[in-house]
């Protein structure tokens, strides 16, 4: 891992305050991301977009705007999803590039977060479609329990006179 690092470019460093503070700003909005999911997701997104842009030379995470698309993706429509899937890709497009980064380093980057975009937003939709599959079926058992009840209720007098007639003869 170590030589891959030196080999691609990439330089270990100790973060500092600004980049903490960036971190802070890209990810402490998630806490409401499922009240407001489109907010916090443009929250996290451009401020991660514009972030990136200030600090010089340092890779900024995108884990904040994932986990923002991943719950938008849960929450809205596959419409919705894949319109915000296609905003991240856009805005991790054109966010610029840490300046001394190889230009292999910078293209592996870009496509592996937007490969983490749109698996975010894959994974996301996917969550969304179980939901309402298991909300489905468990309406139709519910629908399936309130007719086998009403069934059996109309066929206890039925079933208490037949048992009744039953017991009379028995003791004749």
């Amino acid at each position: 891992d170590e030589f891959m690092r030196r080999l691609m470019g990439i330089q270990a460093m100790v973060p500092s305050g600004l980049s903490l503070l960036a971190i802070a700003l890209t990810t402490l909005p998630l806490v409401l991301r499922r009240k407001f999911p489109w907010a916090v997701f443009v929250w996290c997104l451009v401020s991660w977009g514009l972030l990136q842009a200030e600090l010089n030379g340092i890779a900024l995470s995108v884990a904040g705007p994932l986990i923002a698309l991943f719950t938008l993706a849960s929450a809205r429509s596959r419409a919705e999803a894949a319109i915000a899937c296609a905003v991240m890709c856009l805005v991790l497009l054109v966010a610029p590039a840490p300046p001394e980064q190889s230009r292999i380093l910078t293209q592996l980057t870009v496509f592996q977060n937007m490969a983490l975009a749109l698996a975010a937003a894959f994974a996301g939709y996917a969550l969304h479609e179980h939901q309402e599959r298991t909300r489905a079926i468990e309406e139709r058992a519910i629908a399936a329990e309130r007719s086998r009840e009403a069934e059996d209720d109309a066929l206890a007098p039925a079933v208490r006179q037949h048992l009744l007639e039953r017991d009379r003869e028995r003791l004749r």
